[in-house]
C-alpha cells in the first residue's frame, strides 16, 4: 500500500523554510536524513531550499 502525499502540502511546507523551518518538506516526503540536514544548516544555507522547488513534484508523486 503506497501512501498519497499532495503536492499543495509539500509546497507549503517548502515554504515555511523560509520562516525558519527548513527540511519540513522533507520529513513529510519521508527524506528523513536530508530532513535533519536541511533543518540544521537552514536549507543548505538556502541555495538546498531555493533548488527544492523545482524537486517538490517528483518527491510528492507516488511511487508506481
Amino acid at each position: 500500500m503506497t501512501t498519497r502525499r499532495s503536492m499543495f502540502a509539500g509546497y507549503l511546507f517548502w515554504a515555511l523554510g523560509f520562516v525558519g523551518l527548513c527540511g519540513l518538506h522533507r520529513f513529510y516526503t519521508g527524506r528523513i536524513w536530508t530532513g535533519l540536514l536541511w533543518f540544521f544548516t537552514g536549507g543548505l544555507f538556502f541555495i538546498g531550499q531555493l533548488v527544492d522547488v523545482f524537486l517538490v513534484p517528483g518527491q510528492t508523486r507516488n511511487p508506481e
